[in-house]
């Protein structure tokens, strides 16, 4: 009696197939939880940026300003561009804008990846010495991955109070 020590044909490309089916159905979701988790990696680092801020006017006692900068030297006074990055500065003038020689740079955020939108309804923030949110009411910064898909989009709201909460989306 001879023994068989192999795969035969009709056994491999059956393994194949099954193994081709189920690449088929792990991929598109694969891809979806790994843009999910971009988007909630994007909304985060809005986020630190807004909490460091906010506790960087605690610790100094003074006003600290959070704004739009494409460069990451100054503010670019623009509501939707937010995605290009930003800066985190002691505002002493308390005008919104980081001056030179008065105002002191804290750190810089390089921004979304491409494709990603981040819009606010404000050209800066600006933090009291009490880790309240200035010349606001409560305001909201939204935030739109690339090939945005289900609820991707998150939804970043500071309050009068200066917390920040991020919530989840329907894509637009």
């Amino acid at each position: 009696m001879k023994h068989s020590t192999g795969f035969t044909l009709v056994e491999l490309m059956l393994t194949l197939t099954v193994v081709a089916i189920l690449l088929a159905v792990a991929v598109p979701s694969y891809r979806s939880f790994v843009q999910s988790n971009r988007a909630a990696a994007q909304a985060n680092a809005v986020l630190r940026a807004l909490t460091y801020a906010r506790s960087e006017a605690v610790k100094r006692a003074a006003v600290v300003t959070i704004c739009q900068s494409g460069d990451q030297s100054s503010c670019a006074g623009s509501k939707t561009a937010w995605a290009n990055g930003w800066i985190v500065f002691s505002d002493v003038d308390l005008d919104g804008a980081l001056d030179a020689g008065t105002d002191s740079l804290l750190r810089v955020g390089s921004g979304l990846s491409s494709g990603s939108t981040l819009t606010a309804g404000t050209d800066f923030i600006r933090y009291a010495a009490s880790g309240a949110a200035l010349d606001t009411t409560q305001f909201t910064l939204d935030a739109v991955p690339a090939e945005c898909q289900v609820e991707m989009r998150r939804l970043i709201a500071v309050t009068p109070s200066g917390q920040v909460t991020i919530q989840n989306a329907s894509c637009p």
